[in-house]
């Protein structure tokens, strides 16, 4: 999992030290004589939170955890630092944090001399006063900062992960919609009209072999690598593929196609087809034919403090998905 880009955390917390300098009490720790400055402690915790924050990788979300698509996060030619062209010396959440269309800056993604607007994806976690006297006194623990650290890295495992796999509206196009890609429905692009839950063990075979076909007719001389299945058709290729036969529908596709070296079984995929149908998506995962630009991730934003409660926020810049070969991309809806 790609760590902080870009980021001098140092002169962050230096700074974090200033702005809540006052704003904490000192705490009195066992042990200690005198009481410890509020601020000192709370840039602790918070140091250990957003640490903690990289470590978590969701199976669940596996275009954020970046098993199905690999993200390039470098900088434009000539910017040494993403704050060069990110928004700055935000005061507080409701300056542009909370809002995804907050100004959006340009970064060169390395296809044609083009630019892509950026996305902002944002993800905070709370503290209250309270939790963090609490923690000093109980000898700086990890329990605290691994819960604040999970609810936030799941929010936005979430939120990138569907931002990958579906796009955002009237930003960019998602893998599963990408321009260009080959949209197929099972009723026609297969010549068979039955569903995947009640097609035989043959008419899987038949409708999956066609869609692979489908890319060849295409042109690209690029084989898939990934499948991506959707969990609600799991049992369905689980099932022998004929009477006597010791092989599942799963078993005779991964010998008759070597060529795939990842399968996933993602539960997106349940309702990602056309109409809201279950669906799956073939393509090439190789970084040199299918990535999406992320300069920034999860960059800890000024922390906002309203009485008691106080609000650690990030921001996340990404772009695209971008295909080299968009034929490479199949997605089979009405399955």
């Amino acid at each position: 999992m790609s760590a902080i880009h870009h980021f001098d955390e140092e002169q962050f917390y230096a700074r974090q030290r200033e702005r809540m300098t006052g704003k904490i009490d000192s705490i009195a720790l066992p042990g200690v004589a005198g009481r410890k400055d509020g601020a000192v402690i709370f840039e602790r915790l918070t140091r250990a939170t957003n640490a903690t924050l990289h470590e978590y990788a969701y199976r669940q979300t596996p275009w954020a955890s970046e098993v199905l698509i690999t993200p390039d996060t470098s900088l434009p030619a000539g910017t040494s630092s993403v704050d060069e062209y990110s928004v700055k010396d935000i005061d507080a959440p409701g300056d542009g944090f909370q809002s995804e269309d907050a100004p959006m800056p340009k970064v060169d993604i390395g296809l044609d001399p083009e630019n892509v607007r950026l996305h902002s994806v944002p993800v905070a976690y709370e503290l209250t006063m309270g939790e963090v006297e609490k923690w000093a006194l109980q000898g700086f623990g990890d329990g605290l900062p691994n819960r604040k650290a999970a609810a936030a890295a799941r929010y936005w495992h979430r939120k990138v992960d569907a931002a990958i796999r579906s796009g955002v509206t009237g930003k960019f196009r998602g893998v599963l919609n990408y321009q260009g890609s080959l949209q197929l429905i099972a009723g026609t692009a297969t010549g068979t009209t039955a569903s995947w839950s009640t097609a035989t063990p043959d008419q899987i075979v038949d409708s999956w072999s066609a869609v692979r076909q489908a890319i060849d007719d295409a042109g690209d001389d690029l084989s898939p690598n990934t499948c991506v299945m959707p969990t609600s058709l799991r049992s369905r290729l689980k099932m022998q593929r004929s009477i006597g036969s010791d092989k599942t529908v799963e078993m005779w596709l991964r010998e008759n196609f070597p060529e795939i070296d990842l399968w996933v079984w993602d539960r997106n995929m349940n309702t990602a087809g056309l109409s809201g149908d279950a669906c799956m998506l073939l393509y090439d995962r190789s970084p040199e034919t299918l990535w999406f630009h992320m300069p920034m991730r999860m960059q800890p934003l000024p922390e906002f403090v309203k009485h008691t409660l106080i609000e650690q926020g990030f921001r996340t810049w990404l772009s695209g998905p971008f295909c080299a070969r968009p034929r490479s991309i199949a997605r089979l809806s009405g399955i």
